[in-house]
């Protein structure tokens, strides 16, 4: 009897998942796609032996209909680990379906207004005196999405004409992000 994704989720969350800090995100996600049904079938009960690239595509597709293309991507970056470890160590595929599937664009970051609490917080973190500023902060605050830090290494405050901005530049993606405050 062929191996499933469910028998393989399963062996990646007892083995693999306990030696990363998202574990727990993990198992969750795994035991959320595994129950997703497409085209009538229950991705958990799949054989990996039957699963293709095109069914990872329709189920990519099912899942654009109610979330965002770096939802998705998240998702296909742990079934690509699941399946390239089921591949390489556990010998239970000849390949890993997640590589011919196409992922989504992720959107673009989003530039947020500063609410006046984190104005206050973060003028008198910095003894504010009204000039401007310019300082170099590591690991500055946690995407509420993914847990994840996000490291800034500038922030700017420029006050000019009564509108004040303050840009952040975040070294992971290289982008800086416009708060309007």
């Amino acid at each position: 009897m062929g191996k499933t994704c469910d028998d393989a989720f399963r062996r990646y969350e007892k083995e693999v998942s306990p030696t990363k800090r998202g574990k727990a995100w993990e198992a969750q996600r795994l035991s959320t796609i595994a129950d997703m049904v497409v085209e009538g079938t229950r991705v958990g009960d799949i054989k990996l032996s039957e699963l293709t690239s095109d069914f990872l595509g329709q189920w990519r597709d099912m899942r654009l209909q109610t979330v965002a293309g770096s939802t998705i991507n998240r998702d296909l970056n742990l079934l690509s680990h699941v399946f390239s470890t089921a591949t390489r160590e556990w010998k239970w595929m000849a390949a890993s379906p997640t590589t011919n599937v196409r992922r989504p664009a992720n959107p673009s970051a989003r530039d947020r207004l500063i609410s006046p609490d984190e104005i206050d917080r973060i003028t008198f973190a910095l003894g504010f005196d009204g000039a401007r500023v310019f300082i170099t902060v590591q690991y500055c605050g946690v995407n509420l999405a993914t847990q994840a830090r996000c490291q800034i290494h500038a922030i700017k405050f420029e006050f000019s004409d009564g509108n004040s901005t303050l840009e952040m530049a975040f070294t992971s993606s290289n982008t800086t992000r416009l708060c309007v405050f």
